[in-house]
């Protein structure tokens, strides 16, 4: 059943689930779960859970299954969202995943996410 208030529905339900699964260890269903929820936030309002579900957990349950690249494509989306937004859970999880990336340090693709990160949240 839906929240009558609208904020919390079955979509934003996965993307919980996925979440716990992935500080459970479980990087596959948490990956399930969070593509799921990914799909279903579409609406407008939206667009901060889908910061934060898409972007940052899903990036690091895609971390976790080992592909940092992945990884750091969603990440680009989550900056983007989060500039847009300004949510601040997002933001917070940006930094706890970019923590996450730090073996990958002397990447390319890591120094334009860097890049990114400091152009589009840090630079204003």
């Amino acid at each position: 059943m839906d929240d009558p208030h609208g904020g919390f529905n079955a979509d934003r339900l996965r993307g919980f689930d996925g979440l716990c699964a992935l500080h459970a260890g479980n990087a596959d269903h948490a990956h399930d779960s969070l593509t799921q929820s990914v799909s279903a936030l579409r609406l407008s309002q939206d667009a901060v859970q889908l910061g934060i579900v898409s972007s940052t957990d899903l990036a690091l349950a895609r971390l976790r299954l080992g592909d940092p690249a992945a990884c750091v494509e969603l990440m680009h989306e989550a900056v983007d969202i989060t500039a847009t937004t300004g949510g601040r859970v997002a933001a917070q999880r940006i930094r706890l995943a970019r923590r996450h990336l730090r073996p990958w340090r002397s990447e390319a693709f890591l120094a334009e996410l860097d890049d990114h990160i400091h152009d589009t949240l840090l630079g204003h």
